[in-house]
């Protein structure tokens, strides 16, 4: 998406635009202009999106708004100190659809996009989050994670996005046999610096076409992560990647939950257990509880079909909800696919598992109609 930000001296606009780049919008430097050259940059280029930053001269900045809307169907929102709700109310008169707060001009600028898409003002030209998450170790969440991003891939090859993100000991470079040159430890560290181009340099593009964000392999511990920096990543993926599959784990913080609250689909891998089922529909309430919409919650039951397992209506009535999928369990299949280095879904193309895998994928992609 192309934005232009104009204001009555254009001097200062450096750190607006620093924003918008981190959030994975397009806006160079040209784009970036006084109000007296707002006209001439509308016509020369495409715009998606016009930001009139409020000034001392409220009479200039009115003008700059209506000249916006007479010269592009682009959407206006203006931009300035929450501070006047008469200014406020002026500058919405006046043309623009949202008043943003420069304070906390990401924030604002994401819920007036979002509302911009759920009116079809503009292309919605974001792609889909999916999170995985498991209540107890060894459910699956990675094997789930994976597979599903890389039956996505088949659809949209080297448009999908493959992140670990939790905090477990990491084995996403292991069990895909690979050498990431910038880990999500680095990415930690430097995320007040990220936007599209440091997420591309951190991505390893993989064999199948799923770009990946991991931990060097025989990494001993992950890294906790700042809700801000994580906030920041499943934003910017969502504006690079028509999918985008977060690997959460099972020991959630204050990080994870924000990422479970931007997903689109949140899947919560089970085992057919009693103490495992019992443990995720705990998770299922948390989740609930601290923001992630329920309709978004998809349980998984994974390893279906193992001896002595729950019985799947019995498991359904212990969770409260219905599962989603059933991945059928294949260990054969799944150990020859990590002594391969590869995803069961690109070595065992046919087999049911992939097949469950692949529809999973399907169904957790598909934005509501």
């Amino acid at each position: 998406m192309r934005v232009v930000v104009a204001q009555h001296q254009a001097e200062s606009l450096e750190p607006v635009r620093r924003i918008l780049l981190g959030m994975g919008l397009e806006c160079t430097a040209a784009d970036c202009v006084p109000f007296s050259e707002l006209p001439v940059r509308l016509a020369q280029a495409p715009t998606d999106l016009v930001l009139v930053r409020v000034g001392a001269e409220p009479a200039a900045t009115l003008d700059a708004i209506r000249q916006s809307t007479s010269l592009t169907a682009a959407p206006v929102l203006a931009l300035g100190a929450a501070t006047d709700p008469q200014h406020i109310l002026q500058t919405t008169r006046g043309g623009a659809r949202e008043y943003l707060d420069e304070d906390r001009l990401q924030e604002d600028l994401e819920a007036a996009l979002e509302k911009l898409h759920g009116s079809g003002t503009v292309g919605h030209g974001q792609g889909r989050v999916l999170a995985f998450v498991a209540a107890t170790p060894g459910a699956g969440v990675t094997t789930v994670a994976t597979n599903v991003a890389f039956a996505l891939a088949k659809q949209h090859p080297e448009q999908v996005a493959l992140a670990e993100l939790g905090r477990e000991t990491p084995d996403l470079a292991l069990n895909l046999d690979f050498e990431p040159r910038h880990t999500v430890a680095d990415l930690a560290q430097s995320w007040q610096r990220l936007d599209a181009v440091l997420l591309r340099q951190s991505l390893v593009m993989l064999p199948g076409g799923v770009g990946a964000l991991a931990y060097k392999p025989e990494t001993p511990a992950a890294l906790p992560l700042e809700k801000q920096a994580v906030r920041k990543l499943v934003v910017l993926l969502r504006t690079r990647f028509a999918a985008s599959v977060l690997d959460l784990g099972h020991t959630l913080g204050e990080e994870h939950y924000e990422a479970l609250r931007l997903a689109d689909a949140v899947g919560v891998i089970v085992r057919l257990d009693v103490p495992a089922l019992r443990q995720a529909r705990l998770l299922v309430r948390q989740l609930a509880d601290t923001g992630v919409p329920v309709d978004r919650i998809r349980p998984i039951a994974n390893r279906y079909g193992q001896r002595g397992q729950i019985i799947w209506k019995k498991a359904e009535e212990a969770l409260g909800v219905k599962f989603a999928a059933y991945i059928p369990e294949d260990s054969g299949k799944l150990n020859d696919a990590l002594n391969r280095g590869q995803p069961v879904v690109r070595v065992a193309r046919y087999a049911s598992i992939s097949r469950r895998f692949t529809q999973l994928a399907t169904l957790l992609a598909a934005r509501p109609v």
